[in-house]
């Protein structure tokens, strides 16, 4: 028994007796340089100054001091001495910056930015330190601006407020960092409604309402590339003044306009760039009686065409050339229907019978001179001698 040791009622081993010190002493080394560390990465937080020594190749649970002490200026996980994981970022005033995730030192995943003041300005997803994918952007009230896709730093799709340097400048759908889909814009100064519709590029597109001063509607229709096109109507002081067909912002094809007093119709027929041109019928804007109904061009009388009295009674009826009567045409008695004259126009005044002839005269006498006398050798035939020369002979 001279091996064993006697401790109370068991016997020891004298061996494990002396190393038992020792392992303990081992034990509480290695606790202390790995067990520790461990335990206090693990369940404890350390505090140290932010680019300390110390900071450097740290992994564990932090709260990163400004130089010198306070305020804590962060609070969360080190992996290898950089900011990794779930954590809250402050600035050296104490004010909140960022909380979320982290991946070296960077916003990676979810997050919130929040403003000087304490209000969540941004709340969603980050990449290599930027806002980018889904996410959502708020005022310093709290008023939501922008809801979808960030890239970044950029709000690139889904329903936003823009603002200019006054207020609301735009809300509605973007894609691409273009204004798309439904959307209002408004006047940066007043703030009023400039258009409500639809956009595509940046642009007017689709069906969409223009405005022209606190709620008057000026135009409501189609939208091509930014211009009117397609049906639309136009409006003045609210009434309505033309409804119709339209090609890059202007009346095109099929239209009417109306006079905005009385309401009745002044014009039913074809455009083209904006101006009366084809067929179509002016009428009185008070009796609501034809005016002018046949061709136009340049928005003028100008083919066949026939003009009314105050009463509907056929004036006229012939040719026309910008306006005034020109070619063949009867002039007729508003009353009792009679011809007054008949024959050729010119410059809106029927031509006598002698200034047709003067004119048939001047038109031989030109032929004349320059076809000549074909029997003489000359005209023609000498001009040729001249040129050819008299051959052989």
């Amino acid at each position: 028994m001279d091996g064993y040791a006697a401790v109370g009622r068991y016997l020891l081993s004298k061996k494990f007796l002396y190393l038992a010190p020792v392992v303990s002493l081992l034990c509480a080394i290695l606790f202390a340089y790995f067990g520790f560390p461990w335990l206090q990465r693990r369940f404890f937080v350390k505090e140290m100054e932010v680019n300390s020594p110390e900071m450097y190749g740290y992994s564990g649970n932090v709260r990163l001091l400004a130089q010198g002490g306070e305020p804590v200026i962060f609070e969360g996980s080190l992996a290898d001495g950089e900011i990794n994981g779930q954590g809250v970022l402050r600035d050296y005033g104490g004010r909140l910056l960022y909380q979320g995730e982290f991946e070296t030192n960077r916003y990676e995943g979810h997050g919130r930015l929040y403003y000087e003041n304490g209000a969540l300005a941004y709340e969603g997803e980050f990449a290599d330190g930027k806002k980018s994918g889904e996410g959502k952007f708020f005022d310093r009230s709290g008023g939501l601006i922008c809801q979808g896709t960030f890239e970044n730093d950029l709000f690139i799709q889904g329903s936003a407020k823009v603002y200019g340097k006054r207020g609301l400048h735009y809300e509605g759908g973007i894609a691409d960092g273009k204004y798309f889909g439904e959307g209002k814009l408004y006047e940066d100064i007043s703030g009023i409604l400039i258009y409500q519709g639809e956009f595509k590029d940046g642009r007017f597109d689709g069906t969409g309402t223009l405005y022209m001063g606190r709620d008057k509607v000026f135009y409501e229709g189609g939208f091509s590339a930014g211009k009117r096109s397609g049906e639309g109507k136009e409006y003045r002081d609210k009434e309505l003044f033309y409804e119709g067909g339209f090609a890059d912002g202007q009346y095109d094809g099929e239209g009417r306009l109306y006079d905005v007093q009385t309401g009745n119709l002044i014009y039913e027929g074809t455009f083209l760039a904006g101006l009366k041109s084809g067929e179509g019928t002016v009428y009185n804007p008070v009796t609501n009686f034809p005016v002018y109904k046949g061709g136009f061009r340049l928005d003028q009388y100008d083919g066949e065409g026939k003009l009314y009295g105050e009463r509907g009674e056929l004036l006229y009826e012939g040719g026309f050339l910008l306006n005034l009567k020109e070619g063949s045409g009867v002039t007729y008695d508003g009353a009792t229907g009679a011809v007054l004259e008949e024959g050729t126009y010119r410059n809106g005044v029927l031509v006598r019978e002698e200034e047709k002839e003067e004119d048939t005269e001047i038109e031989e006498e030109t032929e004349n001179e320059v076809y000549g006398d074909c029997g003489s050798g000359g005209g023609v035939r000498g001009d040729t001698e001249e040129v050819y020369g008299a051959g052989s002979g």
